[in-house]
């Protein structure tokens, strides 16, 4: 689960918590890079610079991952 906080939002703490967790579940580790172009694109996705996705805004970001 990714909104973990249940406002129907997803923070970039609440993201970078499950890009991470799932990083570890499948044994890899995170480089600056990754977190580099995690940013970007949630950034990008952020379509009302509102500093959350919202769900349109995630299925965007996730086409990108």
């Amino acid at each position: 689960m990714v909104d973990t906080s249940h406002d129907g939002l997803i923070s970039a703490d609440e993201l970078e918590t499950a890009l991470r967790a799932y990083a570890k579940s499948k044994n890899y580790q995170v480089t600056p890079e990754d977190e580099k172009w995690v940013e970007e694109t949630a950034g990008r996705a952020d379509t009302n610079d509102d500093d959350h996705l919202d769900y349109n805004e995630f299925v965007e970001f996730a086409h990108e991952f």
